[in-house]
C-alpha cells in the first residue's frame, strides 16, 4: 500500500497501482452499464446477465486504459526515460514518467503510441465482434461487450488527440511546437495555453449541460475540464521551476554543518531537541566508527509518541549506504526532484569519497524559489 494506492501488479518491471478514487469510477462504469446502457439495447435480459455483463465489460475497459498507459510506458523504456509506474484512478489512468524526454521526436512517439493503442484496441474489438459473435458465432452477450470496448476505445482514442495538454494530443502537439522552436519552454507555454482553453470549454460546456438538465453528464465533463486546467497549470509550474533551479549548483545553498547525536539517543529526547532547534536532521556518530548515518523528523514521527523513550536513534536512522545523497556541483532542480520523489525534506551533499560535506533542504530550496519570483516581479517579469 502507497498512500492510498494499492499496487496490484508488476509488468515488465512497471508497478501497477490502483488508486482510492478508482472504485468510484469502476463503481459508476458498472451502474450505468448494468440499470441503462444494456437494458436499453438488450431488453430481454436477465437482471443477472446485466450485472455479470457489465461488471466484465467494466474490468476490460479499464484493461485497455492499462494496456493504453503501458505503451506510453515501453516506449519511455525503450528510449531511456525511467518509469516510476502506472496509476489507474478516476480519471482513467496515469504513466508516471519521471523525467521529461530529452528531444522532441521522443516527446512525439511518447504521446502518439497511446492513442494508437487505444484504436488498435478498438478497431480489434469491433471487428472481433461483428464479424465473429455476431456474424458466424451468435453469442449476443461477447457481441455487446466487444461492441462497447471498441466503441469506447476509439472514442478515447480521438478525445486523447485533442490538443489540450496534457492529453496525449497537447503533448504531440508541444512536440511540434517544440521542433518549429527549438525551445522546450515556449512550447510548453504555447500548449498549456491551448489546454487551459480546452480545460475552460469543457467546464462551460459541463455548466450548460447542467443548466439542460443533464447533470451527471455535466458535472463529469465540468470535472474532467477542471482536472486538465490543473494539471496543465502544474505542468508550466514545474517547467518554470525547473528553468529556475537547473543553472544553479547545490552547494549554494547547502548547510555545511549538520547537528550531530549519538546513536544510542532515545527519541523522546531527540523529539525534544527536534522542537527546541527546529533541525529536521542530524548526523548520527558513534564514538568509536564515526558517522554512521542520518536521522530525521519523519524518522521519529513515524514511531508512536509512546515508544519513543524505548526506541533510540539506531533503530530509526537511515544508514549512510541507503542514503540519498547528491553532489556539490549538482542542480537544485536534481535535489528537489529527488526530494519529490522519495518524500523526504532534505538530502546529504557528499563529494567524490563520499564523504558528507552538508545538507540541502527543500524549504531553503523552496524560499530560494520565492525570492527568484519576487526579483522577476521587481524587474518587471523579465
Amino acid at each position: 500500500m502507497l498512500g492510498n494506492r494499492l499496487r496490484i501488479a508488476r509488468l515488465f518491471g512497471i508497478p501497477i497501482y490502483l488508486d482510492g478514487s478508482w472504485l468510484i469510477v469502476f463503481a459508476l462504469v458498472t451502474y450505468s452499464l448494468a440499470a441503462s446502457y444494456f437494458p436499453n439495447l438488450y431488453p430481454r435480459w436477465s437482471l443477472t446477465t446485466y450485472w455479470v455483463t457489465a461488471f466484465i465489460t467494466s474490468l476490460l475497459f479499464f484493461l485497455s486504459v492499462l494496456l493504453h498507459e503501458l505503451a506510453h510506458s515501453l516506449v519511455s523504456l525503450v528510449l531511456g526515460l525511467r518509469v516510476r509506474g502506472i496509476t489507474l484512478f478516476i480519471f482513467g489512468g496515469i504513466a508516471e514518467i519521471e523525467e521529461e524526454p530529452p528531444r522532441a521526436l521522443y516527446e512525439f512517439l511518447v504521446a502518439i503510441v497511446g492513442p494508437l493503442t487505444s484504436m488498435l484496441i478498438g478497431v480489434a474489438s469491433l471487428f472481433v465482434g461483428w464479424v465473429v459473435f455476431w456474424w458466424l458465432f451468435p453469442v449476443q452477450t461477447v457481441h455487446a461487450v466487444l461492441r462497447y470496448i471498441g466503441v469506447i476505445n476509439v472514442l478515447l482514442a480521438v478525445f486523447n488527440l485533442l490538443p489540450g495538454f496534457p492529453l496525449d494530443g497537447g503533448r504531440i502537439f508541444r512536440s511540434i511546437v517544440w521542433a518549429l522552436t527549438g525551445s522546450y519552454r515556449r512550447a510548453t507555454q504555447v500548449a498549456t495555453t491551448v489546454g487551459e482553453g480546452l480545460a475552460w470549454l469543457f467546464i462551460i460546456g459541463g455548466g450548460i449541460l447542467v443548466f439542460r438538465g443533464q447533470v451527471f453528464d455535466g458535472v463529469w465533463l465540468a470535472f474532467i475540464g477542471w482536472f486538465v486546467l490543473s494539471a496543465a497549470r502544474g505542468t508550466l509550474q514545474a517547467v518554470e521551476t525547473r528553468r529556475a533551479l537547473e543553472p544553479v549548483p547545490v552547494q549554494r545553498l547547502m548547510h555545511t554543518t549538520l547537528p550531530v547525536v549519538v546513536p544510542y539517543l532515545t527519541l523522546d529526547v531527540l523529539a525534544d531537541t527536534i522542537l527546541n532547534t527546529g533541525q529536521r536532521a542530524f548526523l548520527v556518530r558513534d564514538p568509536q566508527q564515526g558517522p554512521i548515518g542520518i536521522v530525521t523528523l519523519s524518522d521519529v514521527q513515524r514511531v508512536p509518541a509512546s515508544q519513543r523513550a524505548t526506541k533510540r536513534v539506531v533503530d530509526v536512522m537511515t544508514p549512510f549506504e541507503a542514503l540519498l545523497t547528491v553532489k556539490p556541483d549538482d542542480s537544485l532542480w536534481r535535489a528537489l526532484e529527488l526530494m519529490a520523489r522519495h518524500d523526504v525534506h532534505q538530502v546529504p551533499v557528499v563529494d567524490d569519497t563520499g564523504a558528507i560535506l552538508g545538507v540541502v533542504r527543500r524549504n531553503d530550496i523552496l524560499r530560494f524559489l520565492q525570492l527568484q519570483g519576487a526579483m522577476s516581479i521587481d524587474n518587471g517579469g523579465e
